[in-house]
C-alpha cells in the first residue's frame, strides 16, 4: 500500500512521491548538517572575539589597578561631590570654605565664585541643601589624573516656604594626584 497524505490527494502518486524522495535526498541532508556546522563554527568565532575585545578593553585604567588606589579615586571623588553640593543657609560660608578647601586652587576659585551667586538667595529663602553619592565609578584614570562618575541625590529645602524637591544629578568628577595624595580639579553636572 503506497501512504499518502493530505498534501499528496488529487496529485498524480509519481510526482507526490519524487517530492517526498528530494527531501529525503541525501543531498539535502548533507546540505542540510554543512550549514549547522558552519553558523555553529560562526558563533564559536564570535564569542571568542566578544571575550577578547572585553579583555582587551578592561585594562583601561591600568595605571589605577591596585584596588586600595582605585578605591581611593572613588572615595575623594564621592565625597568631594557631596561636599561641593551641600550648604546650608544658616552656615553657608562655612560650608563653601570646607568644600573649597579639599579642591585645586583654580577649581576652588570657580566654585567660590559660583557659590556667590547663589550666596543671597539662599539665606534669604532659608534653602539647604543635602547631597550625597549613591554610587561612583572610574570613567579614565592614568598615573596623574583620574574622571570618575558619581550619582548624586540632592534634596533641597526652603525653611521659608517649606519647599522640598529631590533631584538625582550626575556629575564627573576631575582628579589631580601626587604621591597617592588626589585632589579635585572640576566638578561636572551631567543632569
Amino acid at each position: 500500500m503506497d501512504a499518502t497524505t493530505p498534501a499528496d490527494a488529487g496529485r498524480p502518486p509519481e510526482e507526490a512521491a519524487s517530492e517526498r524522495s528530494a527531501l529525503a535526498s541525501p543531498w539535502l541532508t548533507a546540505v542540510l548538517v554543512l550549514a549547522a556546522v558552519v553558523l555553529t563554527a560562526l558563533v564559536v568565532l564570535q564569542v571568542e572575539e566578544a571575550e577578547r575585545g572585553a579583555d582587551q578593553t578592561a585594562p583601561a585604567t591600568a595605571p589605577l589597578a591596585e584596588r586600595a588606589e582605585r578605591e581611593r579615586v572613588l572615595s575623594v571623588a564621592s565625597r568631594t561631590a557631596a561636599a561641593v553640593l551641600t550648604y546650608h543657609h544658616d552656615s553657608f560660608d562655612q560650608d563653601v570654605a570646607r568644600a573649597s578647601a579639599t579642591l585645586e586652587p583654580d577649581f576652588a576659585a570657580e566654585h567660590v565664585e559660583a557659590m556667590e551667586r547663589v550666596r543671597r538667595v539662599t539665606v534669604r529663602e532659608e534653602i539647604d541643601q543635602e547631597a550625597s553619592a549613591v554610587a561612583s565609578g572610574v570613567v579614565s584614570a592614568s598615573d596623574g589624573r583620574a574622571e570618575v562618575l558619581v550619582f548624586v541625590n540632592q534634596e533641597t529645602t526652603s525653611g521659608r516656604t517649606g519647599a522640598r524637591r529631590f533631584q538625582r544629578d550626575r556629575v564627573v568628577v576631575s582628579l589631580v594626584g601626587e604621591q597617592g595624595a588626589w585632589t579635585v580639579a572640576g566638578v561636572t553636572s551631567l543632569g
